[in-house]
């Protein structure tokens, strides 16, 4: 798993910008705003509340948490052409329009731009694509 920087919306600016006083390592910043996370790697494990920025020439697989509130929320942008794929854990699913993955299964990416919101709709097992489907992603 491989970890970049951590960037947020300042308040006192109103730009994007790098933060390093954030109140936890997997907080969100004030008013709602997501904390975002550059991901070099080919692998990373979901945080909740959080935004991935996939930045690799390969496939990077992102593993939902297996403890997962409902309302809980993840963003994923691609940057990198490797694409991303969002793995399930044991008996949860993806609903992404009238497709679903299987459970178990997952949802990838299949340009380089594509982009994700996920909502959690049922605790720990449901995950449902909210806003900003970008791309024409796969279910499995």
């Amino acid at each position: 798993m491989s970890a970049g920087p951590v960037y947020g919306y300042n308040p006192f600016t109103g730009n994007l910008d790098q933060r390093t006083n954030n109140t936890g390592p997997n907080a969100p910043y004030p008013g709602g705003v997501t904390a975002w996370q550059f991901v070099i790697g080919t692998t990373q494990f979901m945080t909740i509340n959080r935004g991935y920025i996939i930045n690799n020439p390969a496939l990077c697989t992102l593993y939902l948490p297996v403890n997962c509130g409902y309302g809980s929320y993840f963003r994923v942008v691609g940057h990198g052409i490797g694409g991303w794929l969002i793995q399930c854990n044991a008996g949860q699913s993806i609903h992404y329009g009238v497709k679903d993955s299987t459970v178990g299964g997952s949802l990838s990416s299949t340009a380089q731009y594509d982009s994700i919101e996920i909502l959690c709709t049922g605790d720990n097992l449901d995950f449902t694509i909210i806003a900003g489907p970008q791309g024409n992603l796969i279910t499995a």
